[in-house]
């Protein structure tokens, strides 16, 4: 079961990929390859967390994602 501090974790960097602040989204961009491991992981809770964050990531401007 993921901790309650891995969920949050991935639901602040959720917040950040859709921000406008350059610095939050190369932050988010930093992370992809460990976001890429995270959608295998046995626990659903982290597989949704995590493709909330690259949904997000994906909507935004910015090209660095």
């Amino acid at each position: 079961m993921p901790t309650e501090t891995q969920v949050t974790a991935l639901r602040v960097l959720e917040v950040c990929a859709g921000s406008s602040t350059p610095e939050l989204v190369k932050a988010v961009a930093d992370t992809f390859q460990s976001l890429i491991v995270l959608l295998s992981s046995p626990e659903t809770t982290v597989q949704i967390a995590t493709l909330k964050v690259l949904e997000v990531g994906a909507r935004t401007k910015d090209p660095k994602l």
